[in-house]
């Protein structure tokens, strides 16, 4: 049997998918081109890694597709000096593309499957600038706080107060919003003052991140 050609098929999804939407940075498109995104994926499932579509690789829990994560990455526009809080990152596949960007990423897991898979993954792209936390991902980590950056990989109904003050003022959240009536849009909160304003740039379709539903409202 015939293997798949990853790396020809890493390219094909940057001309087809990721160009065509905008991204077209060449220092991010480099370390797209370098993160072979078929590891961070179930072995089984390796071949359609880079189709534009989500990957569940633990019950519940979702790889983003490639476009949603890579826009993500690319609107938040990570610089050299810049720590990263990645939150639900799962195998850690924009984690490892954030390490080659920025100087230092944290990657939190709840699951501690995904903490060892996420390990071993990032770990063969050879960076070393990351580290990966477990803990409840609604909480964020704040031992390493203020960050200049927080991508929560996944949609997000409700964010809380303390979270948003992990982010120093002047920087950026990025993440899927779903708000009420509305589609989930992937979308960038930047900081001032305390507080955050949300700029949406593309609708999608993702996966609400455990711990971030929207509080249902008491009802009589």
């Amino acid at each position: 049997m015939k293997l798949p050609d990853f790396r020809k098929m890493r390219g094909a999804m940057i001309d087809s998918q990721l160009k065509p939407s905008g991204i077209n940075d060449p220092v991010l498109i480099a370390a797209i081109k370098y993160v072979p995104r078929e590891i961070f994926v179930p072995a089984k499932m390796s071949a359609l890694a880079y189709r534009d579509e989500a990957i569940e690789v633990v019950p519940g829990r979702y790889l983003l597709a490639p476009l949603v994560d890579c826009r993500l990455i690319a609107e938040v526009a990570p610089q050299k000096d810049d720590h990263v809080l990645v939150i639900g990152g799962t195998t850690g596949y924009s984690a490892a593309i954030l390490a080659r960007l920025t100087s230092h990423v944290t990657l939190l897991e709840n699951d501690s499957t995904l903490v060892r898979r996420a390990g071993s993954a990032i770990a063969k792209t050879a960076v070393s600038n990351f580290e990966i936390v477990e803990g409840p991902l609604p909480e964020g980590h704040r031992a390493k706080a203020p960050y200049d950056i927080v991508l929560i990989d996944g949609c997000v109904e409700d964010l809380s107060d303390d979270l948003i003050a992990q982010v120093k003022d002047g920087g950026r959240i990025a993440t899927v919003m779903a708000k009420p009536g509305a589609s989930p849009c992937a979308s960038i909160g930047r900081i001032s003052g305390g507080y955050v304003g949300w700029t949406g740039f593309m609708e999608v379709s993702a996966p609400v991140l455990p711990g971030f539903e929207r509080a249902q409202a008491f009802q009589f």
